[in-house]
């Protein structure tokens, strides 16, 4: 880490030490003090500390800090005090630095790194993405993080590589000090500091800078962060936990981002094809305000906000792109309105995706399994199978053991209004097969075909008995 004379000024200030000042370069260039002129000639970063006499335009102080031309003067202080104190702000902002990095290598969380952060930065901070997502944001942020504020910030194309003030126009004026940051290849967020209560200084904005650079770092080492990113990811991964604690109401969350409680969504659950772990660049690309990535054990979930304008088939073309370049194979859930319960439709996906066998299909819905989804449903319910019919039951022993379809057969047959030509279609099978079928179901238990009371019977039962698809 280097520094510029700003940054010595405003310790030694910090530490109530008189001075004078003569700067006008702001570059961070200076590693290292030292009293002698031969070093300081010699060695690229280093400013000299020596007496006020030794310098021809700098008499009648005691102590003179230069570094090119620019000077830190001192009436009082001997350039001893003055280079144990520099030395001092050298090894606790190196000391900083390095504790950061530290926690960053380590896997620290972004909003845990803020107490360290602000330990020698006491400034309000945000880290936004241009969709709204905050990546970042300390507990004393006061504007409130809405759609015109992220437009207000990205509304400047001409985002530089430097710190720079700007002035955006909210319910008032704002002065903000902002700074991109590169959070995937291409993909830039905004980091933000407001100085409301406290005025920052040239000091601060160098390690305004460090700061950016640091979380940079943090997204280059952790490339999956992007993932747990959006703003209701933490609550979505309580929501879908079963030994997570209840999931706090999202309703603020929804206003930061603009959505609503009865809108729209559907589930979509993503696996690699060989069992690996999924690219990050996938979850990288898919990842916007209406798309929310979590990481789960089973796979990588995605809660899809649908806009009254989204076409569902594009939604799923969008996936399929996606998941062919990545070698992934995803299944989607039904919609659903409302974000009441969640883990059933989570689970619709996951059904979707395991049920998958053509590799060539990137995207399976559940909606073409959902007879069989339904079915099984049904067969989960153990208490509720003790009602099935004994007829049914015994005709269910014979399927098991033949394996010849019967009940699935009887199932579409009552359905079907029994038709045997109807039977037979849904089932891809002659009609003299499924004559045979009924025929061997009515030697096992004769069913009351004209009876609708034991029709409906029958029906019900068979929805409580696993039938093969």
């Amino acid at each position: 880490m280097k520094f510029s004379l700003w940054d010595f000024k405003e310790w030694y200030e910090k530490h109530h030490i008189d001075l004078s000042y003569m700067i006008s370069d702001p570059t961070a260039s200076i590693s290292m003090l030292s009293t002698s002129d031969a070093a300081a000639d010699g060695r690229l970063g280093c400013a000299l500390v020596q007496f006020g006499e030794h310098s021809t335009d700098c008499t009648g102080f005691h102590t003179v800090l230069s570094y090119g031309r620019d000077r830190i003067l001192f009436p009082v202080a001997s350039p001893t005090e003055v280079l144990d104190q520099g030395a001092a702000m050298i090894e606790a902002y190196t000391s900083w630095e390095n504790r950061l990095f530290q926690q960053i290598m380590s896997g620290t969380a972004l909003n845990s790194l803020l107490p360290s952060i602000q330990e020698y930065f006491p400034f309000p901070l945000l880290l936004l993405h241009p969709n709204g997502t905050i990546f970042l944001r300390s507990p004393d942020w006061v504007l409130p993080v809405s759609p015109e504020l992220t437009r207000a910030i990205f509304s400047d194309a001409s985002q530089t590589s430097q710190p720079h003030f700007r002035t955006i126009m909210l319910d008032s004026p704002q002065v903000l000090l902002t700074k991109c940051v590169q959070i995937q290849p291409k993909c830039f967020g905004t980091l933000i500091t407001c100085n409301e209560q406290n005025k920052l200084r040239p000091g601060d904005i160098h390690l305004f800078q460090e700061i950016s650079n640091l979380l940079e770092m943090a997204f280059h080492f952790r490339s999956n962060e992007t993932v747990l990113a959006h703003p209701l990811s933490e609550w979505l991964a309580n929501v879908l936990n079963p030994q997570a604690e209840k999931a706090s109401d999202p309703e603020n969350l929804l206003l930061q981002i603009g959505w609503q409680m009865e809108d729209f969504y559907l589930f979509a659950a993503v696996q690699p094809r060989d069992k690996n772990t999924l690219p990050a660049r996938f979850a990288a690309s898919i990842h916007d305000i209406d798309h929310c990535c979590v990481c789960m054990a089973e796979s990588l979930c995605i809660l899809i906000h649908l806009n009254p304008n989204a076409v569902l088939d594009s939604e799923v073309q969008r996936l399929q792109s996606y998941c062919s370049d990545a070698h992934c194979h995803a299944g989607i859930s039904l919609p659903f309105q409302g974000l009441q319960s969640l883990r059933p439709y989570y689970q619709q996906a996951l059904w979707a995706s395991d049920s998958q066998k053509s590799p060539e299909i990137s995207v399976s819905s559940i909606l073409p399994h959902l007879s069989h989804f339904i079915l099984n449903a049904c067969c989960s319910l153990h208490n509720a199978q003790a009602l099935i019919h004994p007829a049914i039951r015994q005709i269910a022993e014979v399927d098991a053991r033949d394996g010849e379809q019967l009940l699935k057969t009887l199932y579409i047959y009552f359905i079907t209004g029994q038709s045997v030509t109807q039977t037979a279609n849904f089932l891809f099978l002659h009609r003299n097969t499924v004559r045979h079928r009924l025929k061997k179901i009515q030697s096992i238990a004769p069913i009351c075909w004209d009876n609708p009371a034991d029709c409906e019977q029958y029906l019900l039962s068979l929805l409580l008995c696993p039938l093969e698809s």
